[in-house]
């Protein structure tokens, strides 16, 4: 017997002051969006992000100019914008059974699809390339051939191991074929992914099936966003 899947409930949009509140805690490096230097711009991004998303990319500019000033660099400005965005979830035009995956919990195939043309907006207001910044990290688990429960199975526990390994506001997505995150491009994080992979062996689960975990460029252009994720999902 199959079993059924029932769609998680989507938490709601939060106000601005919960939005600086989580993205307060997620600023590496650390920085206080309090400081008087940075709280009225940090403001007003969060508020543009939760109340007006189509004016986005004024709100990120002011921000990087006026981090700019006090010697951010912009790739350390571009990580702090796309904190909000994930935070907030701001997922417009997509509806609520599209942006969570109803077996595993994790962000869909859209999701990352609207994530991805986010991060192009946010780098391309700042000016920098985002396969710079931010990097894809594939995990593919060989279930083909394999029966239906085993697989939903083997897909719940990796998706868990893969979201307690990325925990801090990356976008971590099933797509039907492996599981994607959009990731900050950091040193630590090759690291990360092998021991991300270390762990995922040690699945009883995955005795004999095939794991592979590797880090993939973002696509260069926004035009061949939709190109990629029919790649991804094997469409």
């Amino acid at each position: 017997m199959t079993r059924a899947s029932i769609p998680r409930r989507q938490p709601p949009t939060p106000s601005v002051p919960e939005l600086l509140s989580r993205w307060g805690q997620k600023l590496l490096p650390r920085v206080s969006l309090e400081h008087p230097a940075v709280s009225e711009t940090a403001r007003d991004l969060a508020r543009t992000l939760v109340e007006d998303p189509e004016e986005v990319d004024g709100a990120v500019e002011r921000f990087a100019r006026r981090m700019g000033t006090h010697g951010w660099s912009l790739a350390d400005v571009a990580n702090w914008v796309d904190r909000p965005a994930a935070s907030a979830s701001v997922l417009h035009g997509l509806a609520d059974d599209a942006i969570t995956d109803a077996l595993t919990g994790l962000s869909t195939l859209p999701v990352l699809g609207l994530r991805l043309r986010q991060v192009h907006d946010q780098c391309r207001a700042l000016r920098l390339d985002p396969r710079d910044v931010y990097t894809l990290v594939v995990i593919d688990v060989d279930v083909a051939g394999r029966p239906p429960l085993f697989r939903d199975a083997t897909r719940v526990v990796v998706a868990d191991r893969v979201a307690a390994s990325f925990c801090t506001g990356e976008t971590v997505c099933a797509t039907g074929g492996p599981i994607v995150v959009l990731a900050s491009r950091v040193p630590a994080l090759v690291d990360q992914v092998a021991e991300l992979e270390a762990d995922l062996r040690t699945l009883t689960v995955l005795d004999d099936t095939s794991v592979l975990v590797w880090l993939e460029d973002l696509p260069a252009d926004p035009s061949l966003i939709d190109h990629f994720l029919g790649d991804v999902a094997g469409r």
